[in-house]
């Protein structure tokens, strides 16, 4: 492939992207399953032919994961925009040229299953532009801790955070982010569920919150969580399920690793952008 163009250049972009597109995808495992669970037909014979015209509902649902830019295409991109934002015009412009001429699309099948060829159509053309979020550029103070702080490709996958990121860049978020550039590795899976969790919690945040208390609420939450499930594992040691609900009590189901993990990362977050953390003292008797 040709060096990236401009992210400002609509007819070289659309080139880039249609070599991207033009390479093809190889489906997951995973994938493959959801395809066969959704259409059981696709388990045996052609699963191309089950994507005409008429396919339904079920097919619609699987050409829209299918079609769903993955990780690798996004970085690739990424790298190009380096931040950048395209306007809702350029984004039209960049969906329509996809197809100007039309292109087939390849998707290798895994475990010899073959592969399906599937044309790119308008709409899908525009729903594959849209799900790369072009229009949300990197907030000018974030791009300058990216570039202060990071090498190019923590740099990029930073970018792309931000990129599918809900949040909005009030300047308390975009602050809070710049400061935990380091602390989370968005390469690494527990560091990028921790970054997860903590731009929904920003998303969930209002605008002019306080991020520190809101972190620190959320902790004590959590922390409530684990002693009603220490309190309810007691009861249930010393009865059943059943005299528990007599009694009017109600069973709660508590993923307490994930409980643990979340009071991690507000600690984390806290102390490398607050320089503070939130005590809690638990009590020693479940009761």
């Amino acid at each position: 492939m040709s060096d990236p163009p401009s992210a400002a250049d609509p007819d070289r972009l659309a080139a880039w992207l249609r070599a991207i597109l033009a390479r093809g995808f190889t489906v997951g495992a995973d994938t493959l399953g959801f395809i066969e669970s959704a259409l059981p037909a696709a388990g045996a014979g052609d699963p191309g032919a089950l994507f005409a015209e008429d396919a339904g509902a079920e097919a619609e649902s699987v050409l829209a994961l299918l079609f769903f830019p993955d990780e690798a295409v996004q970085l690739e991109l990424e790298e190009l925009l380096a931040g950048q934002a395209l306007t809702p015009e350029q984004v039209e412009v960049l969906a329509a040229r996809l197809v100007a001429p039309p292109i087939a699309v390849v998707f290798e099948l895994p475990n010899g299953r073959g592969r399906l060829q599937l044309t790119l159509t308008a709409a899908r053309a525009r729903q594959w532009v849209e799900h790369l979020r072009l229009t949300r550029a990197v907030p000018r103070a974030l791009e300058a801790a990216i570039a202060a702080t990071l090498s190019s490709p923590d740099a990029i996958r930073w970018r792309l955070i931000w990129r599918n990121a809900r949040c909005r860049p009030t300047p308390a978020a975009v602050d809070f982010l710049g400061r935990l550039l380091s602390a989370f590795d968005g390469r690494e899976r527990q560091g990028r569920a921790g970054l997860e969790f903590l731009l929904e919690f920003l998303r969930e945040t209002g605008a002019d919150a306080d991020i520190y208390r809101c972190l620190a609420a959320r902790k004590r939450r959590l922390a409530d969580t684990l002693v009603r499930h220490r309190r309810q594992q007691a009861e249930l040691a010393r009865g059943t399920m059943e005299t528990l609900i007599a009694r009017g009590g109600r069973l709660v189901a508590v993923d307490v690793e994930e409980t643990r993990r979340q009071m991690a990362w507000i600690d984390r977050a806290c102390l490398v952008a607050f320089g503070r953390i939130e005590a809690i003292d638990f009590p020693a008797d479940p009761l």
